[in-house]
C-alpha cells in the first residue's frame, strides 16, 4: 500500500501526469509567402488540422578508447532524427500545397535550382500543453525545412481521410 501512496504523492506534486494528446505546433507561414491558402490567420488552421507530431530525440555519438586494460566509451558529437508531422487535409489540399510550396522554395522543381539554407529554413516550434493549454515543455527546432513530403494513399475505405505526412529536418533542437 505505501507504494501506491508514494506514486499517488509523486503524481500530484507535479500536477499529474503529462498527457500526449495535448500540443501545439507553430509552423512558419513567412517560407511559403503569398496566396490565400498561406494568410497568417492560417497559423491556427495548420496547428488544428496537425493529429500526430513529434518531440525531437536526441544520440550522443562516441567511439571506444583503450588505455591500458580499460575501454570506456568517449563521447565525440551527436545525431538527431526528423521529427514527423500529420495533418488532415481538406478538399483544397491547402496542408499539401503550403508543405509543397515550402518544398519548392529548398529545390525549385522547374529550374532545378537549390537555394542557400537561410532562404528556406525556419523555426518550428512545438509545445506540449497541460490540462489548461498552458506551456509545459516546449522545443524549438532552428533551421527546419520539410525534405519529405510522404505519398497520400487513396482507398475505398468509406470514411477514410486523407492524411499528409511530412518529415522535417533540421539543424539543432532547443
Amino acid at each position: 500500500m505505501l507504494a501506491i501512496e508514494s506514486l499517488k504523492s509523486a503524481i500530484s506534486a507535479r500536477n499529474g501526469l503529462a498527457r500526449n494528446n495535448l500540443w501545439r505546433v507553430d509552423l512558419p507561414l513567412s517560407v511559403v509567402a503569398g496566396g490565400d491558402i498561406f494568410a497568417e490567420n492560417n497559423k491556427q488552421h495548420l496547428n488544428v488540422m496537425c493529429n500526430a507530431a513529434q518531440l525531437p530525440g536526441r544520440q550522443i555519438t562516441t567511439n571506444e578508447r583503450t588505455i591500458g586494460v580499460k575501454t570506456e566509451k568517449m563521447p565525440y558529437g551527436f545525431l538527431k532524427d526528423d521529427v514527423s508531422l500529420t495533418f488532415y487535409d481538406n478538399n483544397d489540399y491547402s496542408i499539401r500545397r503550403y508543405f509543397e510550396t515550402w518544398q519548392n522554395k529548398v529545390l525549385n522543381q522547374n529550374t532545378y535550382e537549390i537555394k542557400y539554407k537561410n532562404e528556406y529554413s525556419a523555426d518550428v516550434y512545438i509545445q506540449q500543453l497541460d490540462h489548461s493549454g498552458s506551456l509545459v515543455y516546449g522545443v524549438n527546432l532552428l533551421e527546419a525545412f520539410p525534405t519529405t513530403l510522404n505519398l497520400i494513399e487513396l482507398n475505398n475505405e468509406q470514411n477514410g481521410l486523407v492524411e499528409v505526412n511530412v518529415q522535417l529536418s533540421y539543424s539543432n533542437w532547443k
